[in-house]
This record gives C-alpha cells, structure tokens and sequence, in this order.
C-alpha cells in the first residue's frame, strides 16, 4: 500500500496522475495577485447616468446609414450636376460648329465657291477670320470649287434692267438673312449675281 501512496505524491514520468497535477498547476493562479480593476464607463466617470450598449449600437447604425444616405445622394447631386455641364457644353460646340459653319459658307458665297462644298474641305484647325484665306487657297489648287458662271464683283455682266435679284456679301453674312433666301442666293451665286 505505501508503494501506491507514493505514486500518487511522486508521480511517475508518463502516468495519467503526472499529467492532471501538471495541469493543476498550471491553471491556478497564487492567492497574492489582486483581481484587475474594473474601470467605470465614461459616462459614469463623468457623473451621468450608464449607457445602454445595445442603444448606442443602435444609435451609432442608424447614424452610419443616415450618413451613407446623404453621401449617396450628394453623389448623386455630383453626378446631375456633371451630366448638365456636359449638356452644355455639348450644346456649345454644336453652336460653335453652326456659326464656323456660316462663317465658311458666307465667304464661299464672296469668293464665288460652291458653300456645300466647301464647307467640308476647310480643316477644322482653321481659326476664326482665316477662312477668307483658306478658301482662297482651295479655290487656287480646285478651281472647280467655283460655282459655274460665277464671275467677281469687277467682271459682272451687264444686266438688263429685267435682272433678277442681286445680293451684297454684307447681306450674305446675316445668317438669318441667308437662311431665308438660301435658294435665291445660291441660284445668284451661279448666275454671279453677288456684289461686294
């Protein structure tokens, strides 16, 4: 019997009692090391009542939803507002390129040229006020770009007094002018009806 006792105050190297009194060790903590302490809340530091976690969780998700809502629809305010800017500026080249395009027109009609022709052979990079010139340098390399029969303001025909309309260049260059007799100047511009 005491070969038993012995076992169990001096464990054997392998033996289930070896390793529960391991354990046993290892798990209680001494007597001499003081519980930590607990700190209180902030709001109980500052002398106000306790706060409920699960309503300040709440509080702080409906917080970060309200949050993302506004977020989103200041986006959203971005991207109406990016959208009309570049209606606007669509609206502004279409502009550009209608009033490049009369310009192009009004000293095709001066120069004796076919406008419609013209129109697409001046380059794009042509800046306003040089068309004149552009033109000219067409109508030097194509001649046939010139309307037939269209002769300058120096070397027009002698009309009857039956003639029919004649147009100025200052006329040709009001552009509501041009439209509206867009047929007739045309028609003028081949028959060299078109004085300066």
């Amino acid at each position: 019997m005491s070969d038993t006792t012995n076992n169990s105050s001096n464990p054997q190297p392998g033996t289930a009692t070896e390793s529960t009194t391991a354990a046993a060790s290892t798990t209680t903590t001494p007597a001499t090391q003081p519980a930590p302490a607990q700190q209180p809340a902030p709001a109980q530091a500052a002398g106000t009542t306790a706060v409920d976690p699960v309503a300040l969780a709440k509080e702080l998700a409906d917080t970060r939803a309200r949050l993302k809502t506004f977020e989103d629809a200041e986006e959203a305010r971005k991207q109406s507002e990016m959208s009309e800017a570049e209606k606007l500026k669509q609206q502004l080249d279409k502009a550009n390129a209608s009033a490049r395009r009369t310009r192009i027109e009004n000293e095709a009609l001066k120069r004796g040229a076919v406008p419609e022709l013209v129109v697409g052979l001046i380059p794009a990079e042509t800046k306003e006020g040089e068309e004149g010139a552009a033109i000219e340098a067409l109508l030097a390399k194509y001649p046939q770009l010139k309307a037939a029969g269209v002769t300058t303001a120096a070397g027009n025909p002698a009309r009857s007094d039956a003639s029919p309309q004649t147009f100025t260049a200052a006329q040709l260059e009001d552009r509501e002018f041009y439209l509206k007799n867009k047929e007739a100047i045309e028609k003028a511009l081949r028959e060299g009806r078109i004085t300066a």
